[in-house]
């Protein structure tokens, strides 16, 4: 079953990082019932675990929602993928994206280290995952239990200096990454309601 937990209390979507980069795989498993934010015993989500494995096209698949449009289920079932929309998720009322089964990804939650998937990113020196956490609206704020900030593993990493300019929020060249940290999920834009069960629109906010 989709909740069924191994010794380290991986359930089968925390298994498939560790398995494969496959994001067709990682779309069944959550069309399948499967919750993108179960935790395994080390307090590892899914976003930890697709970092961990360095799996480019599973966390490309979960933050795509987060960054453009995404495609209603209803439509996904009707018509198959189509186009360049994203097949699992859907927008909710509240602006922030939501998967199949109603569950929205949450992209900060901390391990038991106090580690979210973007400290964690840093601490493995993967500018390109982290750079894509904070367009997708990830939080730079947490604190893990070392006290420490994102921005702090940054420096002592010695991240890229465009990786720090987006964690700071500074500079007009980091804008595609910066404003994300600071206004809502999806780059600050707003999502217009659905016409017709067709997929959401973008409008500028």
């Amino acid at each position: 079953g989709v909740a069924v937990r191994d010794g380290r209390g991986r359930t089968p979507v925390l298994s498939a990082p560790e398995e494969h980069d496959n994001a067709d795989v990682l779309t069944e498993l959550l069309i399948g019932g499967c919750d993108p934010n179960t935790r395994d015993h080390a307090g590892a989500s899914l976003l930890h675990l697709c970092i961990s494995y360095r799996r480019s096209a599973m966390l490309s698949l979960l933050l795509e929602p987060f960054l453009r449009p995404a495609k209603p289920l209803a439509e996904r079932r009707a018509g198959g993928r189509g186009g360049e929309e994203n097949p699992i998720a859907w927008m909710s009322d509240d602006e922030r994206p939501k998967l199949v089964g109603g569950a929205r990804l949450d992209l900060n939650q901390q391990d038991e280290e106090g580690a979210t998937p973007l400290i964690l990113a840093i601490k493995m020196r993967d500018d390109v995952s982290a750079a894509a956490l904070l367009r997708a609206g990830a939080l730079v704020s947490p604190k893990d239990r070392s006290g420490m900030t994102a921005i702090e593993h940054a420096i002592r990493n010695s991240a890229s200096h465009t990786l720090m300019l987006a964690l700071k929020g500074k500079a007009s060249a980091a804008a595609p990454f910066a404003h994300a940290v600071t206004h809502a999920p999806g780059g600050g834009w707003r999502v217009g309601p659905p016409k017709h069960m067709k997929a959401w629109e973008l409008v500028e906010g």
